[in-house]
Formats: structure tokens, C-alpha cells, sequence
């Protein structure tokens, strides 16, 4: 952590992403993620990147992931943060989220759970 804190991890596993690069989408996979339930976001290491053969640039508020010569992915900076640009989930995918979080937060009703949503 950023404090040099630490918080406990509840498993490791493969994370696949859908996100926009020169406007179109792709899909990513992202292995060994670690699943941090205290957090309430989401987050990536570029030293862990670094690791894997990716080289990460940052400049004008862009950040560009690259494996070889290849765009992996890309971000913008919003709030001091860079955040990946990712696809619009499908509507499909959506309903799924929005059932798993009903289901995740004790049955709170589906207005609640879009409610807190908007709130983060």
C-alpha cells in the first residue's frame, strides 16, 4: 500500500477486462490479480507490469501499456488517478453485476445498490 500498510488478500486469480484502445475494444487478461475484499476499487501495479514485460509511459494525462510494440491498453488521468479506459459493459453484463451486488450486499434493493453506485 501506498502507506507501506498491508491489508489480507482472499484469493489470487485471472481478471479478463474489456477495454478501449484507438476506439476500439478488446479484451485483456490479467493474471495472478490478487481479490482484496476491504477495497472498495480497483488497482494496477505497473512495477507488477514492469515484471511482466510491459512497459507503461505517462504523458499529458495519458498512460499507454505496451507489450512488445503492441497497445495493451490505455488510461486517462481524472482526480490524480489514471484510470483504464475501459468498454461499456453490455446490458447482459450489467443485470449480472447489478444481481451480484444485490446479492453481495445483503438483498438491498436495486435502487439502493445503483444509489451507491453513482455515490462513488
Amino acid at each position: 500500500m501506498g502507506d507501506k500498510g498491508s491489508v489480507a488478500t482472499a484469493g489470487v486469480g485471472i481478471v479478463v477486462c474489456s477495454v478501449i484502445v484507438h476506439r476500439k475494444t478488446r479484451k485483456i487478461k490479467l493474471e495472478k490479480v490478487l481479490h482484496v475484499p476491504t477495497m472498495s476499487f480497483n488497482l494496477m501495479s505497473v512495477s507488477m507490469m514492469e515484471e511482466r514485460d510491459a512497459e507503461v509511459t505517462f504523458k499529458g494525462g495519458k498512460a499507454i501499456i505496451q507489450i512488445g510494440h503492441k497497445v495493451a491498453a490505455c488510461g486517462t488521468r481524472k482526480c490524480g488517478l489514471y484510470h483504464l479506459n475501459a468498454a461499456p459493459m453490455s446490458d447482459a453484463a450489467a443485470a449480472a453485476s447489478l444481481q451480484l451486488w444485490h446479492e453481495r450486499l445483503g438483498h438491498v434493493n436495486v435502487c439502493g445498490v445503483k444509489r451507491m453506485t453513482k455515490e462513488l
